[in-house]
């Protein structure tokens, strides 16, 4: 369970990278994910994902992460741990802050968050803007984010600007990240990313801003499935999923239609019946209405007994007409 610092300069694709991670190490993994960015699983997975995500305030308090839970369901297993993810660290966990009431109880939380199950990203421009205890107690891997669309090509990127226009004097938009042991940028290098991130533009708020009057406590994001994606129609089958249910559906299987829905009005002097009873005294009301109830409940039985012998019928090219309502179930089953 490692603590991370996602730094870099603004528009370097630090909250990109972390929500990248997110998605590809965590959520996709099955991991519980906690963080004070504004993530779209709808976006991210589709309506129909039943992922969901611990959605924290802009600027937490330790009482607001404590009510996070534990990040891997009590194992102590680490890699299941869940990801607690921190953005703008610099705007509310300061050097300059360091007299905050809370700010005790929130660093003894992250000393502690290994504990309750959580790897730990700090986002922020630099390292050096956070409590002194964070950076050197806490900080183990420091990720430096690089976005290249703001270098000109060396020695060819004049030629090629005059040729085809400002843009093409400069590489194409990508991230580069490189992560290293402890916060000294000459340490050794443990790991090294390049992305793109266009299908993570949409994933999350790109223009959030961090309030310290967030309006809500820690709470659960509900899934795309619940808020959407259960009143939706099933997909259709498609490539072998599609194949296999042809394959085994037996040979000249007919798939029968589905019946039609019942329509069956009671009669005006059934209605007349149940007004007439609830002139009755109260003694009364009932048990003529029980008599008047079971009659109704001997009519509709005849009535749908009819149907289906109406609708088998029909399928097997019968003829003769349906047999009358009066002659009840035994006709029914004649006629099937």
């Amino acid at each position: 369970m490692t603590d991370y610092a996602m730094t870099g300069k603004k528009g370097t694709g630090k909250s990109k990278n972390t929500v990248r991670l997110a998605r590809d190490r965590y959520l996709k993994r099955g991991r519980m994910v906690a963080t004070n960015l504004d993530i779209d699983l709808k976006a991210m997975f589709g309506p129909r994902s039943r992922h969901t995500y611990i959605r924290v305030p802009d600027k937490p308090t330790a009482f607001d992460l404590e009510a996070c839970g534990h990040g891997n369901h009590g194992s102590k297993d680490e890699d299941t741990a869940g990801m607690m993810a921190l953005d703008e660290m610099g705007t509310w966990l300061n050097t300059r802050t360091f007299g905050d009431k809370d700010r005790a109880a929130t660093l003894d939380y992250l000393a502690h968050a290994r504990k309750h199950g959580w790897d730990c990203y700090y986002i922020m421009q630099n390292v050096v803007q956070v409590d002194k205890q964070l950076r050197e107690s806490f900080i183990e891997q420091t990720v430096r984010h690089v976005r290249f669309d703001k270098i000109r090509w060396p020695l060819v990127g004049g030629i090629l600007g005059s040729l085809f226009g400002e843009r093409a004097a400069y590489m194409p938009r990508f991230h580069a990240a490189t992560a290293r042991l402890g916060c000294n940028p000459q340490e050794l290098v443990c790991d090294r990313a390049t992305f793109v991130g266009k299908d993570l533009e949409a994933c999350y708020d790109t223009q959030q801003v961090f309030r310290a009057d967030y309006p809500h406590g820690t709470h659960t994001v509900l899934s795309p499935w619940h808020v959407e994606g259960r009143y939706l129609p099933d997909p259709p089958l498609s490539g072998w999923r599609a194949f296999l249910a042809a394959w085994r559906r037996p040979r000249g299987m007919r798939v029968p239609r589905p019946l039609p829905p019942p329509v069956h009005p009671v009669p005006v002097a059934f209605r007349r019946a149940l007004d007439l009873c609830r002139q009755l005294p109260a003694h009364e009301r009932v048990r003529w209405a029980r008599v008047v109830n079971r009659h109704i409940d001997a009519y509709m039985d005849r009535q749908r007994c009819d149907q289906a012998a109406h609708h088998v019928a029909s399928q097997a090219g019968a003829s003769a007409a349906p047999a009358p309502a009066q002659a009840g179930a035994g006709a029914a089953r004649s006629a099937a």
